[in-house]
């Protein structure tokens, strides 16, 4: 068993096909962690149709795939282009076998127990459409397949939006998301005020990424060092050297030390 197992990792880099067909001949079962190495195999060389085979494999022995498994080949499946499926595969996440290599033996699939995505995988798969080219129209997708599902989204779904947005300057969608985000009850934390404050800045906006910044104080929200440096960058590029020193000013009486980006926005104001 030892030297199939070391011919199985060996095989799984160069040939995840004959790894299995190795596992199938040995006649014996396949563990969790051979399946996982698998999917990952599968999934890095974007084959994803390929590990959702290992997921129905798994599947078909009366066993539940683990979430990491299932957020894998969904996460493959929208590199290829295919967000559709990979929303599809999301319903087979929840409570499932633990990630630990124990051989398929527990978490079998019961009637009374079905499978339900969770705040998590969702955020998951948020990320994913994050990287890729046009991720804006999926991503909302998402956000509504998790209300349509009775998913609650957290401070961090809606954080993943607004990066979003604001890392393709398209600051008037991510403040359409922070108002959505506020009338479903979710909290803005620094993160949230930052991406904002960064899209507004990048959009030559200062003035707006002030508000904000207002707005954050109001709400006892205690600004960062990328906050700062994304306020003194914005009005750096708009030439106001004296609103941009104030700030300057403003973060030091905090205590937050200051760093190269934050000196060469100060020049270049």
């Amino acid at each position: 068993r030892r030297v199939h197992g070391l011919l199985f990792r060996e095989l799984t880099v160069s040939d995840p096909a004959a790894a299995e067909r190795l596992v199938r001949d040995a006649a014996r079962k396949i563990t969790h962690g051979e399946y996982s190495s698998l999917i990952g195999v599968y999934a890095r060389s974007r084959q994803p149709k390929s590990a959702e085979q290992v997921l129905q494999r798994i599947r078909d022995q009366g066993f539940r795939p683990t979430p990491a498994d299932v957020r894998t080949v969904s996460c493959a499946f929208v590199e290829v282009g295919e967000p559709l499926k990979a929303l599809e595969l999301f319903r087979l996440d929840g409570k499932s076998t633990p990630p630990e290599d124990r051989g398929c033996t527990q978490g079998r699939i019961s009637e009374s127990e079905p499978a339900a995505a969770t705040v998590d995988t969702f955020n998951t798969l948020l990320r994913c459409f994050a990287k890729t080219e046009e991720p804006e129209h999926a991503m909302m997708v998402v956000l509504q397949a998790m209300k349509n599902g009775g998913v609650q989204p957290n401070v961090k779904t809606y954080n993943l939006l607004i990066d979003a947005f604001a890392h393709r300057q398209l600051p008037d969608r991510a403040m359409e998301v922070f108002e959505l985000m506020k009338a479903d009850g979710a909290r803005p934390d620094v993160v949230t005020y930052s991406s904002l404050i960064n899209a507004f800045g990048q959009a030559k906006q200062a003035e707006k990424a002030n508000e904000l910044f207002q707005l954050m104080q109001q709400q006892g929200i205690q600004a960062d060092l990328v906050v700062y440096s994304s306020l003194i960058n914005a009005f750096g590029q708009a030439k106001q050297a004296e609103k941009a020193n104030e700030l300057f000013q403003l973060m030091q009486q905090q205590g937050i030390q200051a760093d190269l980006v934050v000196y060469s926005s100060l020049i270049n104001a």
